[in-house]
């Protein structure tokens, strides 16, 4: 079972510096933005090519103190590796890596990546990798290069999720009894063994938002649960440069906190950066959030679920009602339940005021289905099976993304405090949530 914290991610690629890194964190806390870990992309190491091990001391001069500031907040930390390219000659600890390979470190040759060979395995994780996670860094991002093709003398095993498979069982460091940690590109089915997989790269459209929550939602139809979508902006708050996708951006948001894990992401056409957002969006996003935060309770308990069953969280319709022929439709397939309880249909339209505004209105058809709405009550009420739509407002808390709650429950929440967002510190206390489905 995963951990609590791997479930909203943080991170961006390319230029992000130490004092950038903090200032997130901050710029995130101060508005109230729920935060559990800090990812390093690329940036964080030297780059003698895509892989690299040795952290960058032009943007990191006091990496082990960053590292140290970030556990003072509450986060854990994860860096990116690309494994394909080995370990070069200019790394920290390329000498002690080609000494154990029976390299010669005066030749200056690399150490190539052979993932199959026990002893490669061994001088990596323990020579090149124990270091770093010594030095603060709880887990890794397995990212792409090595693929899905066959390793150098084992035809057919997949290195990403071999990769992922040794990692995640040893959880950084060797000998550790904490919970396997992983976030990883597609390894091929079986990786869902290891904890939290990502698509990549989006290029987010309208279009591809309504492809993102079909994925996601029947990734729990090959046993992959924990399916992260990069939330991600294509514009960029120059206007100079790219005019953003506020309102896009924020849909994305509202579907990826009902989402089983959350990662916000950033690259060079792509800031990730809610606390600079115009007030409408800001506040949206900080809303969603927090109501996803709040839910924690309610979300771990169907992680144990999923634990226990391999049903994950997040359900197509058909699920919840398989003899129902509305349940297969093209409206059920852009809805889905989180749990038993919550029926989620992400708005992917856009508001009728244009575009970036917040004032006007979006539609959206949502297919209930039949359910007795209190069913441990001695006296059920049933709902018919129903097409509604809906005029959704932007501000709407209710309908940030049309959630629905189909019974009454006694949920734990975990609430959002100014300045109280960041990992552990934040503070609990018990809601009697009581709603109806609303008709």
């Amino acid at each position: 079972m995963w951990s609590r914290w791997g479930q909203v991610h943080q991170g961006k690629w390319w230029t992000m510096n130490e004092t950038e890194t903090k200032e997130a964190v901050m710029g995130l806390a101060n508005a109230s933005f729920p935060l559990d870990t800090f990812i390093f992309d690329m940036n964080w190491h030297i780059k003698p090519g895509w892989t690299g091990w040795t952290w960058d001391t032009n943007w990191y001069p006091d990496h082990v103190g960053l590292l140290s500031w970030l556990h003072e907040h509450g986060l854990y930390t994860a860096a990116n590796i690309h494994d394909a390219e080995g370990v070069m000659a200019v790394e920290k600890r390329y000498s002690e890596m080609a000494q154990a390979m029976g390299i010669d470190p005066a030749s200056n040759q690399t150490v190539a990546f052979h993932i199959s060979n026990q002893t490669y395995y061994n001088a990596l994780s323990n020579l090149v990798m124990k270091p770093l996670a010594d030095e603060g860094l709880d887990f890794w991002w397995t990212d792409w290069q090595q693929g899905l093709g066959g390793t150098l003398d084992v035809t057919g095993l997949n290195p990403t999720i071999w990769l992922n498979h040794l990692r995640f069982m040893n959880y950084s460091q060797p000998g550790s009894t904490r919970r396997g940690q992983i976030l990883s590109r597609y390894g091929g089915l079986g990786n869902s063994r290891y904890a939290v997989g990502f698509g990549g790269d989006v290029s987010q459209t309208w279009e591809s938002l309504m492809f993102m929550v079909y994925t996601t939602m029947t990734s729990t139809n090959v046993a992959f649960p924990y399916w992260a979508q990069e939330i991600m902006d294509n514009g960029s708050l120059n206007p100079l440069t790219r005019p953003p996708q506020l309102e896009l951006f924020i849909r994305v948001t509202q579907f990826g906190a009902f989402a089983a894990a959350y990662t916000n992401y950033g690259n060079p056409g792509s800031d990730p950066a809610y606390w600079l957002f115009p007030t409408p969006f800001q506040m949206a996003a900080q809303r969603v959030l927090a109501i996803r935060s709040m839910l924690l309770p309610y979300r771990y308990n169907l992680a144990r679920f999923t634990y226990e069953t391999g049903l994950g969280s997040l359900r197509p319709m058909y699920y919840h009602c398989p003899m129902c022929p509305d349940a297969y439709n093209e409206t059920s397939k852009h809805q889905y339940m989180f749990g038993d309880s919550l029926l989620v249909s992400p708005v992917y339209s856009e508001l009728t005021c244009g575009k970036n505004c917040s004032e006007g209105t979006a539609n959206a058809t949502i297919w209930f289905p039949a359910t007795d709405s209190l069913d441990n009550s001695s006296t059920p009420i049933t709902w018919v099976e129903v097409n509604v739509t809906l005029a959704i407002y932007f501000d709407d808390i209710l309908l940030l993304c049309v959630v629905f709650v189909f019974s009454l429950s006694l949920w734990e929440t975990d609430p959002l405090l100014q300045k109280h967002t960041l990992g552990d510190k934040r503070l609990h206390f018990l809601l009697l949530l009581m709603r109806l489905p609303y008709l």
